[in-house]
């Protein structure tokens, strides 16, 4: 039998209980609190999470959020209308989070030791008023610190993402 070959786009493109999967997560759902909403074993839905990761490449939450949310493939959560300020170190911390899966890698790309990532995460987390680090990265593409915002409606952009010179979400092998 032949080997059927599929195209980059086919093998990044979530299904619709994926979709529905990384919203919770994005809206800062735990595997239990989020299995418990959409019907399912919590073993199923950790199965759910690891093939996301595996479809685009990266093994954190946040990355897996992110990584959905920028693909136009989920929504972001509801998000407060006032975004906070955030200074330009934890905006560079922020798309760290968003992007690379290891502490030692967040820390070289917001460039701050890697003994200090988890508590400037927590703080950021805190500022934003998320409950935790997924959530403060569906906060943000809903905010479009991150990039567009996508209306449930038409799973579109909102707006135009910002031009960012930042790297692609990157693999991790956590």
């Amino acid at each position: 039998m032949a080997a059927i070959l599929r195209s980059a786009a086919e093998l990044t493109t979530l299904t619709p209980t994926q979709k529905r999967v990384v919203e919770k997560i994005a809206a800062g759902h735990s595997n239990q609190q989020a299995a418990t909403e959409l019907g399912m074993k919590t073993g199923t839905l950790g199965g759910h999470v690891m093939s996301i990761g595996h479809k685009f490449g990266v093994a954190s939450r946040p990355a897996k959020v992110h990584a959905a949310l920028a693909s136009g493939q989920a929504c972001a959560p509801d998000a407060p209308a006032s975004v906070p300020n955030f200074a330009e170190d934890e905006l560079r911390l922020l798309h760290a989070v968003a992007t690379r899966s290891e502490n030692d890698e967040i820390a070289a790309a917001a460039g701050i030791a890697p003994v200090l990532v988890t508590t400037r995460i927590r703080d950021l987390v805190e500022k934003a008023s998320a409950v935790n680090s997924s959530h403060l990265i569906g906060l943000a593409h809903a905010w479009t610190l991150l990039g567009a915002r996508t209306t449930p409606e038409s799973g579109t952009p909102a707006v135009p993402p910002p031009t960012s010179p930042h790297r692609p979400v990157s693999g991790g092998t956590r």
